[in-house]
C-alpha cells in the first residue's frame, strides 16, 4: 500500500489550491510528496481564520473520498454494522460482531441496550472506556456528530495520543481531531481551549505535510492499538502495551513486531544472551503490516474479497488505477481466520498467508516426509516456538481487586507485568486444530484465554459493575461480610492470595452480597477464548527442528496447559459459542488448578513415536505374529523334508 501511495501522491496534481509556499524551515526539513494541506472545519473554512476545530473529512475530502472511506472501515464501524442474530449471537447479551455491542471480560463494561431497565454503560461511558482505540467515525457519531474519523492517528507521524484521550475523556469529541497535532507547533492548549499558532502556517494559511509528518500508515500506527510495534532503530524495545485498565490485543496474542534481535531488547527475557534472533522475522525483512494485511482495493499489493474474485483465478491482478485508489483506498483490510465476533472477521481470509510468499517445498526436504508435515500444521507451529512476552492467563471478576479490577493472571511472567523488572520467561503454545481456506484442518499455536464472571436474571446479562462494587466494598475498602468471609489468616483485612472464591461457601457469601444489592438470582460463570499466536515468527535458525519434540512421550502436543490458578469452585468454563477452534482435549481440575489437556486423536491426529492407537497396534503386533507364525511353518516343514527316510530313489 505504502508504494502505490508514495507513487501516487508523486503524481498527484489535484491538491488544494494555494499561493507556493516558500522554502521549509529547518525543522519542516524533511521533504515530503504530500501536497501542502489547509486544515479546513467542518463549515469547510480554514481553522485559522475561523479558530473552530478540525474536521478531517472537509480537511483530507479535498482529494479522497473521506465519507466513503470511514464507510468501508471496520476500525471506524467498529462492529456497529454488523448485528448478530438470535442464531449466531454467542452470548445472550451480544448484540454486535465487534466491541460496539459484543461483550468483552477483558475490560468487562457493556453497552446497554435502548430502554434496559438494568443498564450498565451508557454511550459516553462506553465511549470514554474505547475512544483510546477508536479512530472514531461509526457510532461514536450518535454522541456527537462532529466525532468523525481521525486520519492523523494512522497518517501523521506523531500523533499525540494522550491530549487526544484527555478531550475524549471530557467528553470533546468535536475537538479530539485538533488535540491530535499537540506538540507539532499547530496548536496549543490555552484556558479558554485549543488556539492554533499563525507563525506555524505557511503565508498562504495552509500547512506543510512534512510539518504534518504525513505518511502510508506505518506497523508503529497499527502497534499503538495492538501490541508493541516499535519504530526501526537503535533504541531498546520494551512493552509498552502493558495496561491493566485496557489490556491490548498483544496481551492475548503477544503481538510484538520488531527487527531488533531480543538480546538486545530492554525487556528482561530469560536467558537472554541466547535469544540472537529477531523479535520477528519479517520486522527483520522490512515487512510492514500492510504486506500482509493491505487493503483489498490496493492495487500493488493485490489483496481482494475471495468472496468477489472469479471462481476459476487462483490470483486477481486486476486492480484500480492508481488515481483511483487514492481517492477511494478501502480501509476494510485484509484479515485472517479469526474469530466471528473481531473486527474485519466478515474478511476472513482475504490476508496474505506464508504460503502466497514461501514454497515450503524447496526449503523443508530435511524433514521426513515433508508433504505430510505440511498437510497437518501450519507453519507457525514451528515457527511460533515460543511467546517472549506475557499473555493473558485469566480473568476473573467474580472477585475484584482493592483497584475494583478482575483477578488477572498472566502467562510466562514471574512478578507484576509493570515492573520492568519482571522476569520474563515466555510461553510455550498450546496447539489446536483450525479450519483453513479451503475446508481441511492443520494444527496451529493459540493462547487460552479463560474468564470467570457473574451473570444475572433469565436470560443472563453480567451483572453490572457497578453492583460489583456495591457488593465488595464500603467506604473505600471491603465490606465486613467480604473480609469474614475470605480473610483465612484472620488478620482483618483480604491479601492477595486470599481474593479467591475457591470453596462452594465463599461462591454462596459472595452471591449473597450481590442479592443483597438487587442482583436478581447472580450465579458465576466461566469461558474460554482461543487466540491464534501469528506474530514472533521465528527464522529457519530458530523453528523447531528435534523430532522428539513432537514424536515422543513428552510430546508438546499433549502437554497440558493451565487456565487458571485457582477457578471459582463449582466452575468449569466451557469454549466461546463463536470459537473458530474447537478444543481437540479434556478441561480437568488438577490439584486446584483448571487445566486444558490436550488429545492429539481428537484432533485427528496420530504422533509416530507418541501414545499409540489401538486399531493401529493390534493391526501391527497381528502382521508381526503372522509373519512370525509363516516363518516357523515354513522353516519347520524344510527341517521335516530333510529328515523324511532316503526310500533309494537316485534323484541326481
Amino acid at each position: 500500500m505504502s508504494v502505490a501511495l508514495l507513487t501516487l501522491l508523486t503524481l498527484v496534481a489535484s491538491g488544494p489550491e494555494h499561493e507556493a509556499p516558500p522554502p521549509a524551515p529547518a525543522a519542516e526539513a524533511a521533504r515530503s510528496v504530500h501536497p501542502d494541506v489547509v486544515l479546513r472545519g467542518a463549515d469547510a473554512q480554514p481553522v485559522l481564520q475561523t479558530g473552530a476545530p478540525i474536521s478531517l473529512t472537509k480537511t483530507c475530502g479535498e482529494c479522497h473520498e473521506a465519507d466513503w472511506i470511514e464507510a468501508h472501515s471496520y476500525h471506524s464501524a467498529f462492529g456497529s454494522n454488523r448485528p448478530y442474530t438470535d442464531e449466531d449471537r454467542p452470548r445472550p447479551w451480544d448484540r454486535f460482531a465487534g466491541p460496539w455491542g459484543r461483550w468483552s471480560p477483558l475490560v468487562y463494561q457493556r453497552l446497554s441496550e435502548p430502554g434496559d431497565p438494568r443498564p450498565d454503560a451508557d454511550l459516553a461511558t462506553w465511549a470514554r472506556l474505547w475512544g483510546r482505540r477508536h479512530v472514531g467515525g461509526g457510532p461514536v457519531r450518535e454522541l456527537a456528530p462532529e466525532a468523525e474519523m481521525n486520519c492523523l492517528l494512522c497518517h501523521s507521524a506523531k500523533p499525540n495520543l494522550e491530549a487526544r484521550a484527555r478531550t475524549i475523556d471530557a467528553g470533546e469529541w468535536r475537538w479530539q481531531s485538533t488535540a491530535t497535532l499537540e506538540g507539532s507547533g499547530l496548536v496549543e492548549a490555552t484556558e479558554a481551549g485549543w488556539a492554533y499558532v499563525p507563525d506555524a502556517f505557511l503565508p498562504d494559511g495552509a500547512v506543510s505535510a512534512a510539518r504534518l509528518g504525513l505518511h502510508a500508515a506505518s506497523a508503529q500506527a497499527c502497534g499503538t492499538c495492538h501490541g508493541a510495534a516499535p519504530a526501526p532503530g537503535p533504541t531498546p524495545v520494551t512493552l509498552p502495551h502493558l495496561d491493566r485498565a485496557r489490556p491490548s490485543p498483544g496481551l492475548t496474542d503477544g503481538l510484538v513486531y520488531s527487527g531488533q534481535p531480543m538480546h538486545l531488547s530492554g525487556v528482561n527475557l530469560a536467558g537472554k544472551t541466547e535469544l540472537t534472533r529477531p523479535w520477528d522475522i519479517h520486522a527483520e525483512r522490512m515487512l510492514s503490516c500492510s504486506d500482509c494485511h493491505g487493503a483489498l482495493n490496493d492495487p500493488v499489493h493485490g489483496s481482494r474479497d475471495k468472496k468477489e474474485q472469479p471462481a476459476h483465478l487462483r490470483a486477481e491482478v486486476r486492480g484500480m488505477a492508481l488515481q483511483d485508489y487514492l481517492r477511494r483506498p478501502d480501509h476494510d483490510f485484509a484479515t485472517g481466520r479469526a474469530a466471528p465476533g473481531v473486527l474485519g472477521a466478515q474478511h476472513a481470509g482475504t490476508m496474505k498467508r506464508c504460503e502466497d510468499c514461501h514454497d515450503a517445498n524447496q526449503t523443508h526436504q530435511w524433514l521426513p516426509y515433508p508433504a505430510r508435515h505440511l498437510q497437518a500444521m501450519f507453519c507457525e507451529t514451528c515457527h511460533v516456538p515460543r511467546v517472549h512476552s506475557p499473555l493473558i492467563e485469566s480473568v476473573d471478576w467474580t472477585v475484584l481487586t482493592p483497584e475494583r479490577g478482575p483477578r488477572t493472571r498472566y502467562r510466562g511472567v514471574t512478578g507484576a507485568i509493570d515492573d520492568p523488572g519482571t522476569l520474563i520467561s515466555g510461553f510455550e503454545p498450546v496447539l489446536l486444530p483450525r479450519a483453513t481456506d479451503g475446508g481441511a484442518t492443520k494444527v496451529a499455536p493459540h493462547n487460552l484465554v479463560s474468564a470467570f464472571y457473574w451473570v444475572e436474571g433469565d436470560p443472563p446479562t453480567p451483572v453490572r459493575l457497578v453492583d460489583l462494587e456495591a457488593a465488595f466494598f464500603w467506604e473505600g475498602d471491603y465490606t465486613p461480610g467480604i473480609v469474614l468471609v475470605l480473610d483465612e489468616d484472620h488478620d482483618g483485612r483480604v491479601g492477595p492470595d486470599e481474593l479467591r472464591l475457591d470453596t462452594e461457601v465463599k461462591v454462596a457469601a459472595v452471591a449473597a452480597a450481590l442479592e443483597a444489592v438487587g442482583v436478581p438470582s447472580p450465579r458465576a460463570v466461566g469461558e474460554i477464548q482461543p487466540y491464534a499466536l501469528s506474530h514472533q515468527v521465528a527464522g529457519h535458525g530458530f523453528a523447531l527442528k528435534d523430532c522428539a519434540t513432537c514424536h515422543s512421550e513428552g510430546s508438546r502436543f499433549t502437554q497440558p496447559t493451565r487456565l487458571a490458578a485457582q477457578p471459582p469452585a463449582g466452575v468449569v468454563p466451557g469454549l466461546v459459542k463463536d470459537s473458530p477452534v474447537p478444543l481437540a482435549g479434556d478441561v480437568v481440575h488438577e490439584g486446584g488448578e483448571l487445566r486444558y489437556v490436550p488429545t492429539p486423536a481428537k484432533a485427528q491426529l496420530y504422533l509416530l513415536g507418541q501414545g499409540g492407537n489401538t486399531v493401529v497396534d493390534l493391526a501391527g503386533w497381528a502382521s508381526v505374529l503372522l509373519v512370525l507364525a509363516g516363518s516357523i511353518l515354513h522353516g519347520g516343514a524344510r527341517v521335516m523334508a530333510r529328515r523324511r527316510p532316503d526310500d533309494g530313489e537316485d534323484r541326481s
